[in-house]
C-alpha cells in the first residue's frame, strides 16, 4: 500500500445520518487550543468502528456516531468550503 496514494472511499463518523439533524464528527487538531477542526477519515472500516465505540463510552457524548463510507474526492471540496480539513487516518497496524 503506497502511503502517497489516497483511498477512494474513507469512513467518517456521522450523527443522525439522513435526517435534518445530520452532522459529522470533528476533532480539534492539533490539540493545543488552536480551534482548528478536522474530520477524521479512516481508511479501514474496522478502525472507524473502534473509534466510534470509544466515543460511545464517553458519558459527555450524547450522540451515537455512525461509521459511514464517503468518497474522499467528493467530500474534500465540500468540507474545505465549510473551513474543515480532512485527516486521513491510515490503517492501524494489526498486532
Amino acid at each position: 500500500n503506497n502511503p502517497s496514494t489516497k483511498p477512494e472511499i474513507v469512513y467518517i463518523l456521522m450523527y443522525n445520518p439522513g435526517t435534518d439533524q445530520e452532522g459529522v464528527h470533528t476533532t480539534e487538531y492539533p490539540k493545543d487550543g488552536s480551534g482548528s477542526e478536522v474530520i477524521l477519515a479512516f481508511e479501514e472500516l474496522g478502525d472507524c468502528i473502534q473509534f466510534a465505540a470509544a466515543l460511545k463510552e464517553n458519558p459527555n457524548f450524547p450522540l451515537e456516531p455512525i461509521p459511514t463510507p464517503a468518497p474522499l474526492a467528493q467530500m474534500q471540496p465540500a468540507m474545505e468550503s465549510m473551513g474543515l480539513s480532512i485527516m486521513v487516518v491510515p490503517q492501524m497496524q494489526s498486532s
